[in-house]
């Protein structure tokens, strides 16, 4: 998963590589600091714990949250390049959307979790 910073003030994170941008005018190529994801999706056990991490050629932070803290359960607020723990309450589905600051700029992500067992 990549973040791409594509016009100032506009930024995109996407579960799929943004490859539109050569159809953008040369003085909106896409420019400032760019980061990664990973994983792009968790599975997991109940009781079993693993990082999410973004990285980035920036510097900020990240601010997780599960739309299901009953069946995972993450730390809200890490520093790039940290994992945030990620543990597995109860069998289900949930996502994490991560919201980030990079260089003064707002970015955000979602990465899916299924806990089974």
């Amino acid at each position: 998963m990549r973040i791409v910073r594509l016009a100032p003030y506009t930024a995109l994170l996407t579960a799929v590589t943004v490859v539109a941008c050569s159809s953008l005018p040369v003085d909106t190529v896409p420019t400032g600091p760019t980061a990664t994801v990973t994983p792009e999706s968790i599975t997991l056990d109940v009781g079993d714990s693993t990082t999410v991490t973004v990285n980035s050629n920036g510097s900020g932070t990240v601010r997780w949250k599960s739309t299901d803290p009953t069946v995972v359960a993450v730390d809200s607020l890490v520093q790039l390049g940290d994992g945030a723990k990620v543990r597995a309450r109860s069998r289900g589905s949930a996502l994490l959307n991560g919201t980030a600051t990079i260089d003064g700029q707002p970015y955000s992500t979602s990465v899916p979790v299924r806990v089974g067992g």
